[in-house]
């Protein structure tokens, strides 16, 4: 059993399989990690090794078929669903390969959107994401749509959508796939500050090694398997 650990992410014997008896896929296998508030670690490895599941896991969307996971003092196994989902917003920014943005609302209202939740201000709101479009790039795109917009940049509105939280966790699955080696780098920086001078977690899910190489861990996964 994982004792109390607030102050990161532990994961002890993780499995996480898909199907029904008979057809099932096994996604994840015995995934042990330790990860704490302050660091960026990478998770490198190829498409379809397992990466997104464990970011779902990590960031409590999903529960894992067999194991444990303690999320910044949280063992999602042993809470409800209402839990898991103040969980998630309160504490943890995600940034989707998708982008998940919402056409109808400008980039301003994208990354504000999350920031409802929480029970901010209109001015605090204004200020974080004017911030966050700022560590981002997109200090001048407030009021721009999302179809108005290259791939590129759509990616760091999403990006600068997780950073306004706050989170003390922040999940990236392939936060720098759809940009040139300048804005990826600046992107990285961004997410590298938030762990280094905010003292928040980032985990990265990446094929790219040299996004890798300048995190402070690698963590490499292959066919679900966490080395």
């Amino acid at each position: 059993m994982i004792g109390q650990v607030s102050n990161g992410i532990v994961a002890q014997g993780v499995c996480k399989r898909f199907g029904s008896k008979g057809s099932e896929l096994m996604v994840l296998s015995g995934v042990n990690m330790t990860a704490r508030l302050g660091e960026v670690i990478s998770v490198l490895g190829r498409s379809g090794s397992g990466k997104t599941t464990l970011l779902s896991l990590l960031g409590a969307l999903d529960r894992p078929t067999q194991g444990e996971i303690n999320i910044l003092g949280t063992e999602i196994s042993k809470v409800n669903d209402a839990r898991m989902e103040h969980l998630r917003r309160s504490v943890i920014g995600f940034v989707f390969q998708s982008f998940n943005l919402l056409p109808l609302l400008t980039v301003s209202e994208n990354v504000d959107l999350p920031l409802r939740m929480l029970g901010l201000s209109r001015t605090e709101r204004w200020e974080r994401v004017q911030e966050a479009l700022d560590m981002v790039g997109l200090g001048g795109y407030t009021y721009r749509f999302p179809d108005e917009m290259s791939g590129g940049e759509q990616q760091r509105v999403a990006v600068a959508r997780a950073l306004a939280k706050k989170p003390k966790l922040v999940l990236a699955d392939e936060p720098t796939g759809h940009l040139d080696s300048l804005t990826a780098e600046a992107i990285f920086s961004a997410l590298q500050s938030v762990a280094h001078d905010r003292g928040a977690l980032v985990i990265i899910a990446t094929h790219d090694t040299s996004v890798a190489e300048k995190s402070d861990r690698v963590l490499r996964i292959q066919d679900g398997i966490l080395g």
